[in-house]
């Protein structure tokens, strides 16, 4: 469960410097596997899967592009 944490972590930070930094970029699609890895493992039986773990996991999909990471298209919502 620790590294499903260290790859959240190394998510949010790269996608940081990405945003910060775009000469980064080429580390986007790092990010991507790290949080692809990881997410599954979020749901489980003990506190830190459901509470420590997903805390990270919040924090790594708050830098991301959703579209591309899920490789989805979303509605538009009229106004």
């Amino acid at each position: 469960m620790f590294l499903y944490g260290v790859n959240f972590s190394r998510t949010w930070v790269l996608n940081r410097s990405i945003k910060g930094m775009p000469v980064y970029s080429h580390f986007k699609n790092m990010a991507n596997e790290y949080i692809n890895y990881s997410l599954p493992n979020v749901a489980g039986d003990s506190y830190e899967d459901d509470h420590w773990l997903a805390s990270f996991a919040f924090y790594a999909l708050s830098l991301m592009d959703y579209q591309k990471l899920f490789q989805i298209k979303l509605k538009e919502q009229p106004i």
